[in-house]
């Protein structure tokens, strides 16, 4: 396993408690899938048309996000 530095963008909004790992910036429509846990909405998924994914939302961020992503704020 490699990591490679190719631009990826997280915000993490301490406010509202979310957080967006953005991995690709695009003007290309794109479609979203909801990803649940016993039915509650936890995270999105958001892609190109083409099937990139473009970016993963966080809705419980100080939970879901890697705390080195948290510390790197």
């Amino acid at each position: 396993m490699s990591r490679i530095d190719s631009g990826v963008l997280v915000s993490w909004d301490e406010e509202s408690n979310t957080a967006s790992i953005e991995f690709a910036q695009c003007d290309r429509p794109r479609w979203t899938v909801p990803v649940t846990d016993n039915e509650k909405l936890i995270a999105t998924l958001r892609f190109a048309d083409d099937g990139e994914l473009l970016e993963v939302e966080l809705l419980d961020a100080e939970k879901q996000l890697p705390r080195g992503l948290r510390a790197a704020r």
